[in-house]
């Protein structure tokens, strides 16, 4: 039986497109009051892809720089970028990989069985909040 207070893995409803949510952060936010942290950390890492890329497209217009996106294929590959760009700084560039690897780890069950605790859980969601006030600031 499962200690109580560990946080396995589940299903997310991520069907609803991340443009359309008014503020990530707020969203994000919501979710981590309601200890719903699989989907936080679910769509923080989509947001991370999303409005990192609209940062980095904004960074390649203002600077003149022609680059096609979609060569640009994984979120770390995103965020590498907006390091090396200088968009996000080094402590948001190593929260934004931490939350990356957490999310691959619950969503691919590292080893079959890998569960974040509670107090783990909520920090790396407060990270991703953290990272979403930088990428999205409202």
């Amino acid at each position: 039986m499962e200690k109580e207070g560990k946080i396995k893995t589940g299903f997310a409803d991520i069907g609803m497109s991340v443009m359309i949510v008014p503020n990530p952060v707020k969203d994000l936010e919501q979710y981590l009051a309601q200890k719903e942290y699989f989907k936080a950390l679910v769509l923080s890492t989509l947001y991370f892809d999303y409005y990192g890329r609209v940062r980095l497209r904004e960074y390649f217009t203002k600077k003149e720089i022609r680059i096609d996106m979609k060569r640009i294929r994984s979120l770390e590959q995103v965020i590498v970028l907006l390091r090396a760009c200088e968009i996000v700084k080094q402590g948001i560039y190593s929260k934004l990989l931490g939350v990356n690897k957490k999310r691959g780890q619950v969503v691919h069950r590292v080893a079959g069985r890998f569960v974040l605790d509670e107090e783990e859980a909520e920090k790396t969601i407060q990270d991703a909040i953290e990272c979403m006030r930088v990428l999205y600031p409202s």
